[in-house]
């Protein structure tokens, strides 16, 4: 993400259950943030997390979740991710270099875009010409806006969501897509 917050990690689980859904061999790796345990709220919660304690791997929904308790894991720097899996979702490395895509994620939060663009900044420089732009959270009267301010152009915008869906969607451990249809039926 552009910064902290920004929504990369919903838009990484996210793509990672629907590639989940359609491949096999599908990663999920979560880079530690700082010292402080973080995983991915709206997707794994607690009781997803305790269907991973108990199996031998750390497969659900037919994605492989390597999250920050299970970093140790992964030995060494970016390491040969074929190893693992076909369709690697990296959400926030350290270090871009090495991958075939990136997708950057800024949310249209005034303080947030400020706040990204240095990230945005370093990404355009070294690897515009394999980078996604999104813009979570669109706020349509302020997209061009934000466009000028950061240099760039939005490939894709994610509409403002309904807060309640998000409680669902991490009560049912689903992603938000899922979970949608879950309360449509």
């Amino acid at each position: 993400g552009g910064c902290q917050g920004a929504g990369a990690t919903f838009l990484a689980t996210s793509l990672a259950f629907s590639l989940g859904e359609r491949f096999n061999g599908v990663v999920y790796i979560e880079e530690p943030q700082s010292n402080r345990y973080r995983r991915s709220p709206l997707i794994i919660n607690e009781l997803s997390l305790e269907h991973l304690k108990n199996r031998d791997s750390k497969l659900f929904e037919n994605v492989n979740w390597i999250i920050h308790k299970d970093w140790d894991c992964l030995d060494g720097e970016n390491k040969a991710f074929a190893d693992i899996g076909k369709y690697i979702i990296y959400d926030n490395p350290r270090d871009y270099r090495g991958f075939d895509l990136i997708v950057c994620v800024v949310d249209s939060l005034p303080s947030k875009v400020e706040a990204s663009k240095k990230r945005v900044k370093h990404i355009k420089e070294y690897f515009s010409t394999k980078t996604i732009w999104v813009l979570n959270r669109e706020f349509k009267q302020r997209t061009k806006e934000i466009e000028r301010f950061l240099g760039i152009n939005f490939d894709y915008t994610i509409p403002m969501e309904k807060q309640e869906n998000f409680y669902t969607a991490e009560f049912w451990g689903r992603p938000l897509q899922r979970t949608k249809l879950i309360s449509e039926e």
